[in-house]
């Protein structure tokens, strides 16, 4: 990108699940946001290949991009549709429920002590 480099912040979205390819059963990883996939074996793979294929693909970018703009252009390949819902239904299955006991964890603890009155 030449001299005008700027840092770019990246939140990327990536989640895991098990399933089957060319009948193994193993684990697939995605990154939402820049619409990548891998399979593995095991999950520690499979997190670890993502993590490579990220950063693979952004210094890539980096080296073919002309500009700013551009580098954030081929930072913007959302997934489809279908793995961005399913992203969406493993946070909610997963997250909802980690919520829910952080709430009843705190009023218990909160409800377990003499809270002064105002």
């Amino acid at each position: 990108m030449g001299n005008d480099q700027r840092q770019t912040k990246l939140r990327l979205r990536c989640f895991g699940y098990p399933g089957i390819d060319s009948g193994e059963m193993g684990v697939f990883g995605h990154c939402i946001d820049l619409n990548l996939t891998v399979w593995r074996p095991t999950s520690l793979q499979a997190i670890n290949t993502l993590n490579e294929q990220i950063q693979g693909y952004i210094e890539a970018s980096e080296e073919i991009a002309e500009s700013q703009e551009e580098f954030e252009e081929l930072l913007n390949r959302p997934s489809p549709i279908g793995i961005q819902l399913r992203y969406f239904y493993t946070w909610i299955i997963f997250a909802i429920p980690r919520i829910s006991k952080a709430k009843k964890d705190f009023f218990i603890s909160v409800a377990g002590r003499e809270v002064p009155q105002i």
